[in-house]
């Protein structure tokens, strides 16, 4: 009768625990975003600017790594900035060459960053590799993981938003990051929808605060973002069928793949898109923000990741967002895609503010 009594009460108090457990991982995720936003100010008062999505395209450093000296992560920094020239300091590609140059102590380094990993979803040194899908190696983008997303917006038909980060077309974004202003020796013309390739030998942030024009109080900068649970750690940034479900990247660069995908720097979040990747003012084909954290995840190629779901979170019902003025709100799951996408539009002139 004992035995049953014991049994009995640890079976009431196993939930509680694990919701209190919950608890403190919701909190310390709400503090690395709180210490992201605080990064933005810093950067923006040394700086004279808030940080750019990233310096230019494709390859180059993206506002994670921008803004690790204000993140007590100089030593990072460091090692992504050192040399200059081709191929080095401010010009560099951070590819998969550049990574597995990396010693083994370095890489793990970056996959340390605690700031940049939710607890609810995972912990310790956090990298993708080459070969992580099935031995492929195509398209892989290497190096380590994050579990929030800078937001974008753009009002551009699709094939604009492939050059969005291009300094010709940040006309378009009117997210709150934006490319920098670069100068850049054009080495090779435009060709399709590839990007100008070229070197970046000096850039500065693109935008002050005043960018925010609804203020900084009605602005989301950053997010939780979706990936499946069991499609954790798998990259590789195609286009079609499985492959959309395998957007676990590297969040130290964009590259082309990444500019349109939800998980390196910047997307365009599921409900700002129209169809064909127009943009919808009305938000009639707006889709709810994934409350499963397996959504997803089936392999069969059904749910197009990179581009419907980009905001999600591993805590029940809610994701945290990071606000402009450097707070941090918690987010029902199930909030009006308008609010939203209000919060996240810069030029929309709706000064809307979470409930």
């Amino acid at each position: 009768m004992v035995i049953a009594i014991i049994g009995l009460l640890i079976a009431l108090l196993l939930p509680a625990v694990q919701a209190a457990r919950e608890a403190a991982r919701r909190m310390q995720c709400s503090n690395n975003l709180k210490q992201v936003g605080l990064a933005v100010h810093n950067f923006h008062d040394t700086q004279d600017g808030i940080p750019s999505a990233f310096i230019f395209y494709p390859g180059r450093m993206s506002a994670f790594a921008l803004i690790y000296p204000y993140m007590e992560q100089t030593a990072l920094y460091e090692i992504l900035s050192a040399g200059n020239g081709t191929g080095a300091g401010i010009d560099r590609r951070l590819n998969a060459a550049w990574w597995q140059s990396l010693s083994e102590q370095q890489q793990k380094g970056f996959g340390s960053v605690t700031a940049y990993k939710c607890p609810s979803r995972r912990s310790g040194s956090q990298i993708t590799a080459d070969g992580n899908r099935s031995g492929e190696t195509t398209n892989t983008i290497p190096g380590p993981l994050v579990d929030y997303i800078m937001l974008g917006f753009s009002q551009s038909t699709s094939e604009d938003m492939q050059h969005l980060m291009t300094q010709s077309s940040a006309k378009y974004h009117t997210g709150p990051f934006r490319v920098a202003e670069a100068t850049v020796n054009i080495t090779q013309a435009q060709s399709g929808q590839n990007p100008e390739d070229g070197v970046v030998s000096s850039w500065k942030p693109r935008d002050t605060f005043a960018w925010w024009s609804d203020g900084t109080s009605n602005q989301i900068t950053f997010a939780e973002k979706h990936v499946p649970a069991n499609r954790l750690g798998m990259c590789n940034f195609g286009v079609t069928g499985k492959d959309r479900e395998y957007m676990d990247c590297s969040y130290l660069t964009a590259l082309y793949g990444g500019a349109k995908t939800n998980c390196l720097v910047a997307n365009i979040l599921n409900n700002m898109q129209g169809n064909n990747g127009k943009y919808n003012s009305d938000y009639s084909v707006a889709r709810p923000i994934p409350n499963a954290i397996n959504y997803g995840g089936s392999g069969d190629g059904s749910a197009v990741m990179w581009k419907e779901y980009a905001i999600g979170s591993s805590h029940p019902g809610v994701f945290n967002s990071a606000i402009g003025d450097g707070s941090v709100s918690s987010v029902s799951k199930t909030i009006s895609v308008r609010i939203i996408n209000c919060l996240i539009d810069t030029k929309d002139a709706n000064a809307v503010s979470l409930p």
